[in-house]
């Protein structure tokens, strides 16, 4: 690896970090909690879980944890199952609340 590939590398995990770092320390007004259905493959039952934050994970193999607001259709996430093993899923769309009292949804399926 040349030594500019290598500075190159470190600036980019500097800015990742310093991102990251920025938006942990925002102010939350509520914590940023929402509702994530992941439909498996096939003809299995969808299932609903309750997040705040999810593992996003990067082309280059690098993960960041993001929020709702965060996440675009495409992006692919690194998730737990019900059975507690790693599953890659990526977002489908997602849907605002209602209203207040209801959390915003966001559809994933099983890559």
């Amino acid at each position: 690896m040349k030594p500019w590939e290598i500075q190159r590398k470190r600036a980019e995990k500097r800015r990742r970090e310093e991102a990251r770092r920025e938006r942990k320390k925002g102010p939350r007004s509520e914590p940023g909690r929402f509702r994530m259905v992941k439909r498996p493959e096939g003809t299995g039952e969808p299932t609903e879980v309750i997040v705040a934050a999810v593992i996003v994970k990067n082309p280059d193999e690098s993960v960041f944890e993001a929020g709702y607001e965060e996440l675009e259709p495409g992006m692919v996430l690194v998730v737990e199952d019900e059975k507690g093993m790693i599953q890659k899923v990526v977002v489908e769309g997602k849907t605002l609340a209602a209203t207040e009292e209801e959390l915003p949804i966001l559809m994933v399926r099983v890559a």
